[in-house]
């Protein structure tokens, strides 16, 4: 039911896309480091993805985005002595919205970035696992004049609730590159 609520809500977001404002559409990727916060059971490792963006209204961006994130394994306490575990992996597919700088244009921009996607687990040993998480954090920007392309750094804090009552938190920071297509 979740998968099919985020899947909707992308897909309506994307047949407003050219309405919204068609002109203002940009394209991009993204790599960088994942911290697991307050988690035992995994080590820092790296996150890549790409994004989509297009220009809501003027101080209100709409970012679809597909990632991949990889933990690093962690030694784990045995009777033997300690033995390593692998920190297992999400994928990623949700919606962010971005309050802040516009799409396309020269100059350095900030935003807040808040978002909703669907995050699937999978460790090894483990069944694989999807959840809804959530996730917010500040987009630092730079349009070079002239130049299609805009680079962008972020710092985002996810967290992806569990049935339990607790939840899986990672600090993530990342850079990347949107090329604009259309006027800026």
């Amino acid at each position: 039911m979740r998968r099919k609520t985020c899947l909707g809500l992308l897909g309506l977001l994307l047949l407003l896309a050219p309405t919204a404002q068609a002109q203002k559409l940009g394209l991009g990727g993204f790599l960088g480091l994942n911290v697991p916060v307050a988690q035992d059971d995994a080590g820092s490792g790296t996150i890549f993805g790409f994004r989509g963006q297009f220009q809501a209204i003027p101080l209100i961006r709409v970012e679809p985005h597909l990632s991949f994130l990889k933990n690093g394994d962690y030694d784990a306490p045995g009777i033997g002595g300690p033995f390593t575990l692998d920190g297992g992996k999400l994928t990623s597919f949700g919606l962010n919205g971005i309050l802040g700088a516009p799409l396309g244009g020269p100059g350095f921009g900030v935003g807040l970035v808040a978002g909703i996607g669907s995050y699937k687990l999978q460790v090894e040993s483990y069944e694989d696992d999807t959840r809804v998480g959530y996730s917010g954090g500040l987009d630092l920007s730079l349009g070079l004049t002239g130049a299609p392309v805009k680079l962008n750094g972020r710092g985002e804090l996810l967290v992806i609730p569990l049935e339990d009552g607790g939840s899986r938190k990672h600090a993530l920071l990342t850079v990347g590159a949107i090329y604009s297509l259309g006027p800026r």
